[in-house]
This record gives C-alpha cells, sequence and structure tokens, in this order.
C-alpha cells in the first residue's frame, strides 16, 4: 500500500525538497501550492522521483483547505 503525504509550498525551496524526498522513499505526494502554473512546473520536474500530483492550497484561506480536503478524500 502506497503511502500519501501533502506538502504545503513544495512548488519552491524547504517544500520542494521535502517532497522530493518523500518521493525517493516511495511516497505519493500531493504537491500544494497557491499558483497552478508554479504549482505544475514543480509536479513536472518531482515526476522524474515518483508519483506526484498537484493539489492546488492556500494555508491561509479557510475556504481553499476545506476545497482541498474534500479533492482530497474523493
Amino acid at each position: 500500500m502506497t503511502k500519501t503525504a501533502l506538502v504545503t509550498g513544495a512548488n519552491k525551496g524547504i517544500g520542494f525538497g521535502i517532497a522530493k524526498a518523500l518521493l525517493q522513499q516511495g511516497y505519493r505526494v500531493l504537491v500544494g501550492a497557491r499558483d497552478e502554473q508554479r504549482g505544475l512546473a514543480a509536479v513536472e520536474a518531482l515526476r522524474a522521483y515518483g508519483d506526484a500530483k498537484l493539489q492546488l492550497i492556500d494555508v491561509s484561506d479557510l475556504n481553499s483547505i476545506q476545497h482541498a480536503v474534500a479533492d482530497i478524500t474523493k
């Protein structure tokens, strides 16, 4: 059974590094990003390491969090 991790801010910096490390350990990673284009660019780069998918989310916006929770639990 593959574990899934949501990494917020995964389109750059520390978040990107964490997402990459989790992918290398066999996790499926939801790349949490506020900006769709930046998120998709990160997903493209991270797919070289495993199963990465974009999850739009802004952790400062409750509606965005609720929408992401609904998407993830589907």
